[in-house]
């Protein structure tokens, strides 16, 4: 989604509405697309932010995040799950991919299936991590069971700090 640059409260609380609830136009998600489209946009250089789990390979938007930290300032809003990394013992539960609407029953009781749950969650965030460094985008973790408030104050906070 993409929201042209303005000044206002109104514009303020349009960029906080489409955050809180957005309307996809299609299922899946194109992050190489959006970093691209994104970088591409601003005709000088601006303050790009990316909200994204970014859950995908990191061959997939690697290239695009540098081009793009190269031209903007870019900073990259990393939301997680807890329960992305780890899943209890619940035995049987049904999942859908919010992006496919595929289904799936998972037998959360085997413990096999939640190790290797865990090491590709992890291979994921080694792969998103390696990514933010190497293009040099600033990076704030936001968990879905903190406080998104405190963690981008905290963010600005340090960021002011530094420079």
């Amino acid at each position: 989604h993409y929201t042209p640059p303005r000044k206002g409260r109104n514009h303020v609380l349009r960029i906080i509405r489409d955050v809180l609830a957005p309307r996809p136009l299609d299922r899946g998600t194109d992050l190489a697309l959006a970093i691209r489209t994104a970088s591409r946009l601003p005709t000088q250089r601006a303050i790009v932010f990316f909200i994204s789990d970014f859950l995908a390979p990191r061959d997939e938007y690697a290239r695009e995040l540098l081009l793009s930290a190269r031209r903007n300032d870019v900073i990259a809003l990393v939301l997680s799950d807890p329960r992305e990394r780890n899943w209890p013992n619940a035995s049987l539960v049904s999942l859908r991919d919010a992006e496919t609407d595929e289904r799936q029953w998972i037998d959360t009781a085997s413990r096999r299936w939640r190790e290797d749950f865990s090491a590709r969650a992890a291979r994921f965030a080694q792969m998103r991590d390696e990514a933010l460094l190497r293009s040099g985008v600033d990076r704030v973790d936001i968990a879905t069971d903190g406080d998104v408030v405190q963690a981008l104050t905290r963010f600005f906070h340090r960021r002011a700090a530094r420079q």
